[in-house]
């Protein structure tokens, strides 16, 4: 499946649902673009739902460690959410599970976002 995303704000919080498999940068420059867009407006608090995010590859981990790396250089926060056992397993392996704050829901990654 192609990548394509949904975009929420919930509770002052912009919700990213990442879809399919990321696997070029190209595939998610609207995305990434819209995350732009979402600093610029210095929007703080960020969720990145990869529920159904079938695969990622190394361009697929570069774009969430460039996200993130955005958001904690506007003094933000980002959060992962739902990961499926496959990316956290590959988060595991790169040692990318260090970096990132991970959360087992959605829910769970709104309220402690906002705790």
């Amino acid at each position: 499946m192609k990548f394509s995303y949904d975009r929420e704000k919930k509770e002052g919080i912009v919700i990213y649902r990442l879809i399919g498999r990321l696997f070029e940068i190209e595939d998610a420059k609207e995305m990434l673009d819209e995350f732009e867009k979402d600093i610029a407006k210095d929007e703080k608090k960020f969720v990145i739902n990869l529920k159904s995010i079938e695969n990622l590859n190394s361009s697929g981990l570069n774009i969430l460690i460039n996200i993130f790396t955005k958001a904690r250089n506007n003094y933000g926060e980002l959060l992962l959410a739902d990961l499926t056992i496959r990316i956290k397993e590959l988060l595991i392996t790169t040692k990318l599970l260090n970096i990132f704050v991970v959360e087992p829901t959605e829910a769970a990654a709104i309220e402690k976002i906002n705790s």
